[in-house]
């Protein structure tokens, strides 16, 4: 079963645009450039490259989420103790 915390995380979420979507231009227009340079064999390495930026997206943006949100629960809680010693 999946942890709560990350089925809170919306997954329909643009994170990280505009920037994320403009660095996948960019590395889209390089490839483009440098497809007709290679062989189809080097041109499928090139694509596998450029693939893993994008897989590594996904469990960074979920860590980082997790991170986010355990820490936002830990600043609550201290608020909490803080209040209630007041």
């Amino acid at each position: 079963m999946e942890p709560m915390i990350t089925r809170l995380m919306n997954s329909e979420f643009p994170y990280g645009d505009p920037e994320f979507t403009e660095l996948q231009r960019e590395a889209d227009a390089i490839q483009k450039q440098l497809e007709p340079t290679l062989g189809p064999k080097e041109n499928e390495l090139v694509q596998q490259l450029a693939d893993i930026p994008i897989r590594q997206f996904g469990p960074v943006t979920r860590d980082a989420f997790m991170e986010g949100f355990c820490a936002a629960y830990t600043l609550l809680e201290e608020i909490r103790f803080h209040q209630e010693g007041s």
